[in-house]
């Protein structure tokens, strides 16, 4: 084997770390200027350039929404979106139809984290040696501040290469071309991997500050809460049907040694955040007078409810691009520029509300299967009053701050409306007052677009044209995604969804209602033009009704999985969710179909768009053929 040949994957790091684009200490994190002149010698001689050594690494972290090419969402692979067109790879995932030669995402989940890895432990080793500085500040609370922010990475990127590969080769410290043996050592086991992620966030919670003990102009920066929050996921993870299956109860690197106890210990994790941090709360309207609490988060920098989150510059209209129409956008007609749709078996799954008495009084689940037989049988549904033919009619508060669908205003641009339908007896072409409609046989076409992550009141008209100070920073962990991680963990580990266990702050059932209370009705101050068709206005303020209490732990962990869909759609859980709950199987993708008629009304109806296919070996992507050769102990995984 040849050795060098093996660590030439990591001999670049240094370098490429410091070409990344960098910061001045106490400018905004990750807000960062290009520092191309700093040499390996320089930079732990000097606190600027070690300033920019560990925000360098920071950039590694995961910043979301663009893994396929530069504009597909990872939900795109599961059954929460659609990709644009046959040749988006996407595609490649839904059908899977890929293979250990190459990645169907735009990065290398080995390499990239192994990189940070390796900067991390570079970091650890040499930041006792920067000498004091006063400006940037440079001193021993410093210093440790700083290295406990390096090995939560560090942690951090374990955990992205555990979700991706299961136990992996640890690496804790600097390596060279002579540490032979240490280089070409076996993958750990998957408990292994798990311990070692939550023993190093501890050893980091223990000299990192809460998040109100930081500057304004740190933040971004690494908390106690951040450390916390990794635990819970990891332990969550540990515990679910996937890693800790009494089918295969050995510890192996794609399995933990099965223990019914996982599940305790994942329930202490998020109890562990509830009650060892501050700071946190769900996420309020900053001017709900236009925007409703839960889509106010997505477009604010700051916020109670962020843990972390990876930092986007701002005025980036990216993600207004590959979310709206063409033309809506700024672009012409069409809308080839659109990279990502809502599959109509997500929309199916947010709740109807029923309401009387301007009063919500229940709330109900239809689903794609349901949603299907309506329209087959031309039938309103007998318990929560459901027409199909008015399919947006008192649905989920959260539907309407995620979704634009035919008639949806754009409240930016005053008259512009999404009008999204085929006109009767008419083709494709002549579909939609502003030319929304399918520019060929090679795009799909489900008819909606993602409102979620997209400010409805910014004027976006362009690249270069109006730039609107709108910030889409990717959320790594948000404290809604930790109160339906104890919801589930606790219910699981203690069989009584009502029940609030003894040192338990809540019940599983109270965590879950505070994230359904948080999903109100807002009360905007806007004209009836720009209302959402459908979002009822005799309810404003009010919020989905709380679960029912008696509901059996089945019958609440499915509740549980349902709202993790709709929480937090297109954030990239829903693929580790489906994975980690080992319910992967091949399904049927649909969308809606929207025909005007000469009348002015419109029918709906459904259709469908692709058959997803699945095989078990894609539970867990393959160590590429290209970095394994350099390894034979690297055990492959299962099935490739």
């Amino acid at each position: 084997m040849k050795l060098n040949k093996f660590y030439s994957v990591f001999s670049c790091l240094l370098i490429a770390v410091l070409l990344i684009s960098c910061q001045d200490d106490g400018k905004g994190l990750l807000d960062k200027e290009k520092s191309s002149d700093i040499t390996e010698d320089m930079v732990f001689t000097n606190a600027q350039y070690t300033y920019y050594f560990l925000n360098g690494i920071y950039q590694r972290l995961n910043s979301g929404f663009f893994v396929f090419g530069e504009a597909g969402y990872l939900g795109n692979a599961v059954d929460e979106g659609l990709h644009k067109a046959s040749w988006d790879n996407a595609e490649k995932m839904a059908l899977c139809s890929w293979n250990e030669t190459g990645y169907p995402i735009n990065y290398n989940p080995w390499s990239k984290n192994y990189q940070g890895i390796r900067a991390v432990n570079r970091f650890m080793a040499e930041i006792d040696n920067v000498p004091n500085s006063d400006e940037p500040v440079m001193n021993d609370a410093i210093r440790v501040r700083m290295k406990a922010e390096a090995r939560f990475l560090r942690a951090m990127f374990h955990y992205e290469l555990l979700k991706f590969y299961g136990g992996i080769p640890i690496q804790d410290k600097v390596l060279t071309a002579a540490d032979e043996e240490e280089l070409k050592k076996p993958r750990s086991t998957f408990d292994e991997t798990v311990d070692f992620i939550c023993k190093e966030a501890l050893l980091a919670e223990k000299d990192l500050p809460h998040s109100d003990e930081y500057d304004t102009s740190d933040f971004g920066r690494i908390t106690k809460g951040a450390c916390y929050a990794l635990i819970s996921r990891v332990r969550l993870m540990a515990a679910s049907p996937l890693y800790n299956d009494p089918q295969q109860p050995e510890d192996t690197p794609f399995h933990g040694k099965y223990s019914a106890d996982k599940w305790r210990l994942a329930a202490e994790a998020a109890r562990d955040f509830i009650q060892k941090t501050r700071g946190y709360e769900l996420h309020q309207s900053t001017n709900p007078a236009r925007y409703g609490d839960y889509e106010d988060f997505f477009i604010r920098r700051y916020s109670p409810e962020v843990i972390l989150s990876y930092q986007s510059a701002n005025d980036d209209p990216y993600l207004g691009r590959i979310s709206l129409n063409g033309q809506l956008f700024g672009y012409g007609a069409g809308h080839q520029n659109v990279n990502n749709f809502p599959m109509l078996n997500a929309v199916a799954d947010y709740e109807v509300v029923k309401i009387e008495n301007n009063n919500i009084v229940s709330s109900h689940y239809i689903g794609m299967e349901k949603l299907k037989d309506l329209y087959d049988t031309n039938s309103i549904d007998s318990e929560s009053g459901f027409d199909p033919q008015n399919p947006y009619l008192n649905r989920d508060p959260r539907f309407y701050q995620s979704i634009y669908y035919n008639q949806s205003p754009w409240p930016a641009r005053n008259g512009k409306i999404f009008e999204i339908w085929t006109l009767e007896g008419g083709t494709m072409a002549q579909s939609g007052l502003h030319e929304i409609h399918r520019a060929n046989a090679a795009f799909t076409f489900p008819y909606f677009y993602i409102r979620k992550f997209t400010d409805a009141w910014a004027d976006q008209q362009g690249w270069n044209n109006k730039r609107p100070n709108v910030t889409n920073n990717f959320p790594i962990f948000r404290y809604a995604e930790i109160l339906l991680n104890y919801a589930e963990a606790v219910n699981q580990a203690f069989d009584n969804p009502d029940a609030t266990p003894p040192g338990y702050p809540m019940s599983a059932r109270d965590a879950v209602n505070l994230v359904r209370r948080r999903a109100k009705f807002p009360p905007l101050d806007i004209v009836a033009a720009k209302w959402p068709p459908g979002m009822p206005k005799n309810v404003a303020g009010q919020s989905l009704p709380d679960l029912p209490p008696g509901l059996s732990k089945t019958d609440m962990n499915e509740r549980i999985v349902r709202e993790r869909r709709i929480e937090l759609y297109q954030e990239e859980h829903r693929y580790w969710d489906l994975n980690r709950w080992k319910k992967r199987e091949p399904f049927t993708a649909y969308g809606q179909t929207i025909v005007k008629k000469k009348n002015g009304t419109f029918v709906f109806n459904y259709t469908e768009i692709m058959e997803r296919k699945w095989y078990d070996k894609f539970y867990f992507f393959p160590i590429l053929v290209s970095e394994k050769e350099k390894v034979p102990a690297w055990e492959q995984a299962p099935g490739w």
